[in-house]
């Protein structure tokens, strides 16, 4: 007897797409970014603060000094000048390309944040952002960045410069810490 193939009905269900685990993703990169700054600075110790992204509510009452360490994804080195927001992600939310055409919440969203962060412990804020695949771009606001014409690309968004974050670590040290006297 002949079949055709139209005879049989095969059901085959879709693979589904593997879950990704959005918080070991971004301790991931949080432990990244602290390996480049503590090369980059001379064994310098950054070191992603634990629990970070979850302490809004023990920050407002912790004494200053905790706050300095505290605020952020990274815990810096005494004197750094900045308090770094660290993100992972996100291509599929913004979409550097099309930053013309469309608003972004969700740069509004961190641009916020960072400074709510740098303002509680008297910093400057600097968002650190590894895409899937790509370097890190940094954002600093652009009264932070007063050097941003030396950056042959850098992207600016309101008050914010987006830069290479590797072009960014070629600055001095002093750009980075406070000056001691």
């Amino acid at each position: 007897m002949d079949y055709d193939f139209e005879d049989f009905q095969i059901e085959v269900e879709p693979k589904k797409k593997k879950k990704v685990n959005s918080s070991r993703k971004g301790k991931a990169a949080e432990r990244s970014l602290c390996k480049i700054l503590t090369t980059r600075f001379d064994d310098k110790p950054f070191i992603r603060t634990l629990g970070s992204g979850n302490r809004w509510a023990q920050v407002k009452s912790m004494p200053q000094h905790a706050k300095d360490t505290f605020t952020a994804d990274i815990v810096c080195p005494e004197g750094f000048n900045f308090c770094i927001e660290s993100k992972e992600g996100y291509e599929d939310i913004i979409k550097l390309d099309n930053v013309f055409e469309q608003d972004y919440a969700q740069l509004e969203e961190w641009f916020r944040d960072a400074i709510r962060d740098a303002t509680a412990c008297d910093k400057k804020p600097l968002i650190c952002w590894k895409r899937c695949r790509k370097p890190y771009v940094a954002f600093l606001l652009s009264k932070d960045l007063k050097k941003a014409s030396l950056f042959d690309k850098r992207l600016i968004i309101n008050k914010w410069v987006c830069v290479s974050l590797n072009k960014l670590l070629e600055f001095p040290d002093d750009f980075f810490f406070e000056s001691i006297t």
